[in-house]
């Protein structure tokens, strides 16, 4: 992973640490789930996501098949599917876990 790419992702994860804070106050309005807030997308989605490490893992664009999709379908229709507030914390911790997971291991736990 290239330094460009790796402070991208560590700032994504950054921003996810704050998601996942806003969760468990319950400042559900404070968690910001647009591609504009993600420092991966703003460095690889006008490149439809090639090169991003999520891609990398999940061998599709656009965050598919990531925790990210739960958390935008919890924080939108949580109450609808009954997955309740404490859906929308738990959905915010997988995403951050699942970022954190995409870091080199030699700069896991820095």
């Amino acid at each position: 992973m290239d330094k460009q790419t790796l402070k991208a992702l560590k700032a994504s994860i950054k921003h996810w640490e704050e998601n996942t804070a806003h969760a468990k106050a319950r400042n559900y309005w404070l968690i910001d789930v647009r591609a504009e807030a993600c420092a991966l997308c703003d460095l690889f989605l006008k490149h439809f996501c090639i090169d991003c490490p999520i891609c990398h893992y999940t061998k599709m664009n656009g965050c598919v098949n990531t925790p990210y999709k739960k958390v935008v379908l919890s924080l939108y229709e949580g109450n609808t599917l009954g997955l309740g507030y404490d859906g929308i914390t738990a959905a915010c911790r997988r995403e951050l876990e699942f970022l954190k997971s995409l870091l080199p291991e030699n700069q896991r736990d820095q």
